[in-house]
């Protein structure tokens, strides 16, 4: 599983604008900031600092962002929604996948059409999945 970074602003802040424009800094003299991002941050956006990165890493940053004196949220990172599959869907892409492995051409095609017809876009995956 991998994690995200988040930074939500200083901890306990009273002067918003000005301790998030103070710890942006911070941050930035420790790991590179987008420009836009860091203005978004200053505003008031929440700053995602690292996304897929492994749990010791992620809590590593958690700890140094943390003396920074910032409040810091480390959630785990999941595929977006139109990159997961449904269980129907997989076993779909695995019987079109084991079919153009095991069987003849006619099975092939006559797998594939019927795919085409109900998920296309698993016929793309397994095509995709041939180039690589």
């Amino acid at each position: 599983m991998f994690f995200d970074v988040w930074v939500n602003g200083p901890v306990a802040s009273t002067a918003a604008v000005a301790s998030r424009a103070e710890l942006l800094r911070r941050i930035e003299a420790v790991h590179p900031v987008a420009r836009d991002d860091g203005e978004a941050f200053v505003r008031g956006a929440p700053l995602k600092l690292r996304r897929g990165i492994s749990e010791d890493v992620a809590l590593q940053m958690l700890a140094k962002l943390q003396a920074l004196g910032a409040a810091v949220e480390v959630e785990a990172n999941r595929p977006a929604e139109s990159l997961m599959m449904a269980l129907d869907e997989f076993d779909a892409f695995e019987a079109l996948s084991r079919a153009e492995a095991d069987a003849d051409e006619a099975t092939i095609q006559s797998t594939r059409e019927r795919l085409e017809s109900s998920n296309p876009e698993i016929v793309a995956l397994v095509d995709a999945a041939k180039l690589q």
